[in-house]
């Protein structure tokens, strides 16, 4: 059941905006256990993850290389009921495909990556609908007391607040997860994690608004939803950030 609970949770963790570090086994606790993030590397890496990966692999996942071909925010997310709203980076994709692509198992098709990151954002929205949501307070507990980085490396020009929200993400399905599969010990119900999360996943999908962004041929963004242009949300970002120059 043990093994079970950590696949299901390494399919589902959230890769979302503030990049993988929280997702990948870089975050662990300080008493040594296993995290959803180590769970999760187990899951995209494969079950030799944690003795065979190596701090140059956890360099080019948490802070990959810019796909020229994608501007700064590829999605953005919003649930209006739940006053929720969060974009997707364009290196939360990279690191996705950098990750696939170390395992062995890469994706076949261009979209899918963002397809999965969307579809774990859903998720979310559709666990906090449903009273499975971690609080700010929860999660900066978390992330101050209970975690530290591995190789000391931590994801570049990501704030505290994004940071805050994606382990508000991840720990939500943590959660869920955890107590379904302690229903199914208890009850020896046997309900399929994996049907239930498609199944919310399906039912939240058309209650989110999501507009996806792209590079347009003639410069500029062109933004989608459900494949039909629309305006692009105010203020999103047109290029990479430059690097501020390091004090001599």
């Amino acid at each position: 059941m043990k093994k079970l609970l950590l696949v299901a949770l390494a399919a589902l963790a959230v890769l979302v905006g503030i990049g993988l570090a929280v997702f990948f086994g870089l975050l662990r606790d300080q008493g040594g256990g296993e995290t959803a993030g180590e769970a999760l590397a187990g899951g995209l890496y494969g079950e030799d993850v944690p003795e065979g990966r190596t701090c140059d692999d956890v360099m080019e996942i948490t802070n990959p290389a810019a796909l020229d071909s994608l501007p700064p925010v590829v999605a953005v997310i919003e649930a209006e009921d739940i006053q929720f709203s969060i974009e997707i980076l364009n290196r939360s994709v990279a690191s996705l495909m950098v990750a696939r692509a170390k395992s062995g198992r890469p994706f076949a098709e261009e979209k899918q990556p963002l397809r999965e990151i969307e579809d774990r954002i859903i998720l979310y929205i559709a666990l906090v609908r449903e009273g499975f949501g971690v609080s700010e307070d929860e999660a900066r507990k978390y992330l101050e007391s209970e975690i530290h980085l591995s190789c000391g490396i931590a994801p570049e020009g990501l704030s505290k607040e994004q940071m805050v929200r994606g382990v508000q993400i991840n720990n939500t399905i943590n959660r869920f997860v955890q107590q379904m599969d302690e229903s199914n010990i208890r009850s020896g119900a046997g309900v399929d994690v994996d049907q239930t999360i498609a199944d919310l996943i399906a039912q939240a999908r058309p209650t989110v608004k999501i507009t996806e962004v792209a590079l347009a041929a003639a410069g500029g963004l062109e933004c989608t939803q459900a494949d039909a242009k629309v305006a692009c949300p105010l203020g999103l970002p047109t290029s990479e950030p430059t690097p501020t120059p390091a004090k001599e």
